[in-house]
């Protein structure tokens, strides 16, 4: 019995199942032949090998595939079809389904436009009435997935300038190249990209006609931030007397005279009304400049070290008519504006500065004084006649003018070496040889002590230990 089976099937041959893990051996039917005697049948099987398709796909975010009447989703991404009888030799077909997904690619467009401005999206037209939405683009990613876009939009705001104005009849103006008089006295004019965000502006006429004509004049304040500005009503062509001035909205006094002066007033624009017995009236918008404003900086505050100099640098911007410091201590000049100053302690500096017009300034400057002395004294020396370390000396930076007493000690306190009168820091070839009275001393430990004359006149002890080398 040769048989080739699929892969799960199985026979029975005289009650012996013969399968995969089973495929072959040897029955014995007693008497089973024709002519009474035994029959043997001989089982030998062979197995196809198993149908099996693994169905690796990659699918968009919400795409399916149908297989064997299941569905297989982002919810239900892999499994395992069996599909009975249906491979090319009559057995059962294997597919092992692994879907992965990919998501619809999303793009955020924002933009900031100007008011009449818009855009185009998938045939969309988005503008200031239709700002947001969301476009689908089916099929459109490179994976073959649906592309979105995400529009939002903003818009800025419109530039929008009145030109208010009274002028004398028969005078007139011209905006944007088109005129503006008695008989055309209103209007809005467009400035293409006159924005100053590039936007278009729109300036909106709106012009009155007086019968007369006010000359006028401005007085800017004294100093920066002053209110002792003016404005002088200098001459009135026509109308008739008296009039009343409107400064801002406020009556600010009925004058028959001219010239006559409105003060007190600080930089700025302002709306001054002037309106004649008849009730004629002229709008005039004069401006009154701010001077400029005297400023000096002394910079930030400083730290030196005791015994530095440092020079004080102030910026202006302006020629000082006048200029004087809180206090002159450390200067090392008389009548300077930049000194400069070797302070022993911290000290402030405040600069008042004044222009030819009385303007002042002023600026502080503080000098923090680091009073910690700069002092070097050696932990060894080797007096063997090498020229190197064959000297114990002192060595010391600015703030230390000189050395008052310096003495060195071996350790039962006998002075083995006292430096003379006069004694200078700093020079290598003096200070002590390791010698006592003439005899050079064992290499140990000795003791030093020194005092040190600071630049300011303080004294600075300083004590140690050494070691002598030999």
């Amino acid at each position: 019995l040769a048989q080739t089976l699929c892969p799960d099937a199985s026979i029975s041959v005289n009650g012996t199942t013969y399968d995969t893990a089973n495929p072959s051996g040897s029955e014995t039917f007693l008497g089973g032949s024709f002519l009474g005697c035994d029959s043997i049948v001989n089982v030998d099987l062979a197995f196809f090998d198993p149908v099996i398709f693994n169905l690796d796909q990659s699918l968009c975010s919400g795409g399916s595939v149908e297989v064997n009447g299941t569905t297989y989703d982002e919810n239900n991404p892999s499994g395992t079809e069996i599909l009975t009888n249906a491979a090319f030799n009559g057995c059962d077909s294997t597919v092992n389904v692994n879907l992965t997904f990919s998501n619809a690619v999303t793009f955020e467009l924002a933009q900031t436009l100007c008011p009449d401005e818009s855009v185009t999206v998938n045939g969309t037209v988005y503008d200031a009435d239709n700002a947001a939405g969301t476009e689908i683009f089916p099929g459109g990613s490179f994976l073959g997935c649906d592309s979105i876009v995400q529009v939002t939009l903003t818009y800025l705001e419109d530039a929008v300038g009145n030109l208010s104005q009274t002028l004398a009849t028969g005078e007139s103006i011209v905006v944007n190249g088109t005129v503006y008089d008695v008989d055309n006295p209103s209007g809005s004019e467009l400035f293409a990209n006159g924005a100053f965000n590039g936007c278009d502006s729109t300036v909106v006429i709106d012009l009155t006609f007086s019968s007369f004509t006010v000359a006028l004049a401005t007085i800017s304040p004294t100093c920066f931030g002053d209110a002792d500005g003016a404005i002088v009503v200098a001459e009135i062509v026509g109308g008739v007397p008296p009039f009343s001035l409107y400064l801002d909205g406020e009556l600010f006094q009925s004058v028959t005279d001219l010239p006559v002066q409105l003060g007190n007033l600080r930089a700025g624009q302002y709306d001054l009304l002037v309106v004649d017995a008849n009730g004629d009236e002229t709008l005039l918008k004069p401006v009154i400049t701010q001077p400029q404003e005297v400023l000096v900086d002394l910079g930030p505050d400083q730290t030196v070290a005791l015994g530095d100099s440092i020079q004080l640098d102030p910026l202006l911007n302006f020629v000082p008519d006048t200029f004087g410091y809180s206090t002159t201590q450390f200067f090392r000049c008389s009548g300077c504006i930049d000194p400069v100053v070797v302070p022993t302690n911290t000290i402030t500096y405040t600069l008042t500065v004044v222009d030819a017009a009385g303007c002042s300034a002023d600026d502080a400057l503080q000098i923090f004084v680091d009073r910690s002395p700069d002092i070097y004294v050696p932990t060894a020396f080797s007096p063997n006649g090498d020229g190197v370390n064959d000297r114990f000396t002192v060595f010391v930076g600015g703030q230390v003018i000189g050395i008052a007493d310096f003495r060195i000690h071996d350790r039962w306190g006998e002075a083995v070496y006292v430096a003379p009168s006069g004694f200078m820091p700093n020079q290598p070839g003096f200070g002590w040889d390791g010698t006592f009275r003439g005899e050079p001393l064992d290499a140990g430990v000795f003791v030093y002590s020194l005092t040190a004359i600071l630049s300011d006149g303080t004294l600075e002890p300083v004590s140690g230990d050494l070691t002598l080398l030999r």
